[in-house]
């Protein structure tokens, strides 16, 4: 198959050419020249333009299928208008329409866990009310509105996958996840709120996620992408602390008054209709985390 790609030079996209380039084409479009940094392989070639509908139109020619990762990320400053985030909802637009006008119905979009009501505890079903937390998730989901009108109005196949929290190497720095790991790098005590907690998904199945989407070329529609478990910040934290053999362990803080939520997905819809199944539980993903981060540097740490 020859795929598509947008946001191919980031995190999620580079772990799924790093993983599945020896089976698969990808054509990958970047905003510049792409580095030597990126992973390279005779299967995957990266193209320069940008998101107007001419330059993905020229880029995409020839693919079987189009997966959408190209996006700007919430951040503090974006989040105080809706309106900072219309480029990811006209990106999203021109991909649609440039798959309608090569005859690429089979399309792959990325949303997010954070277009449902966090006030209330999962699962989450596809069928609830969205209830965005931000307006980057009402962002993504002005995107799956516009997904679904380009299925009923050009008989399109846009899968939309909502994500749980995505964690991994290479992975944005300054969260929970990568100050846990540093934290038991440096045999740092961890203090977390176990009030809190999160479904967590491996950027390796994440991966695995988009590429069973991108094999069910006659499937349509919305599907949660994630573990379908709910960690507590604590369980995580004895995770991490089991894994790395940090002996400082971790406490819980004085703080916690606010009643535990426990914000998941039902996921059973992906598993039925696009044949995924995440495979590494929390253990084994930090298991995993620790030896890539091992190899990165040599093993050294």
């Amino acid at each position: 198959m020859r795929i598509g790609l947008t946001g191919g030079t980031g995190f999620i996209g580079q772990w799924l050419i790093r993983l599945y380039a020896s089976e698969h084409e990808f054509v990958v479009l970047t905003s510049g020249n792409h580095s030597s940094e990126h992973f390279a392989h005779k299967n995957v070639c990266y193209k320069t333009g940008d998101y107007s509908l001419d330059s993905m139109k020229e880029i995409f020619q020839g693919c079987d299928c189009l997966v959408h990762l190209g996006a700007g990320l919430s951040t503090k400053e974006r989040e105080t208008s809706f309106l900072n985030y219309q480029d990811n909802i006209k990106s999203s637009e021109n991909l649609f329409e440039a798959a309608r006008n090569l005859g690429i119905k089979n399309v792959v979009n990325l949303s997010s866990r954070t277009v449902y009501d966090h006030g209330i505890s999962g699962p989450y079903g596809e069928e609830m009310a969205p209830v965005p937390m931000n307006y980057y998730a009402a962002a993504k989901l002005a995107v799956e509105h516009i997904a679904s009108l380009y299925n009923r109005r050009y008989n399109m196949k846009i899968k939309t996958l909502r994500l749980a929290q995505i964690f991994g190497p290479g992975g944005r720095g300054g969260y929970m996840m990568e100050i846990f790991r540093q934290k038991c790098e440096a045999g740092e005590q961890i203090t977390v709120l176990d009030n809190q907690g999160k479904e967590l998904l491996y950027v390796k199945d994440a991966a695995k996620a988009i590429l069973c989407a991108c094999l069910q070329p006659e499937k349509e529609g919305t599907y949660n992408v994630g573990s379908g478990i709910f960690h507590t910040n604590a369980q995580i934290a004895d995770a991490f602390c089991r894994v790395y053999e940090n002996k400082a362990g971790y406490v819980c803080s004085k703080d916690q008054t606010d009643q535990m939520v426990q914000n998941y997905m039902d996921v059973s819809k992906a598993w039925k209709e696009l044949e995924f199944q995440a495979e590494y539980t929390l253990e084994n993903a930090l298991r995993d985390l620790k030896a890539q981060k091992q190899g990165e540097t040599g093993g050294n740490q």
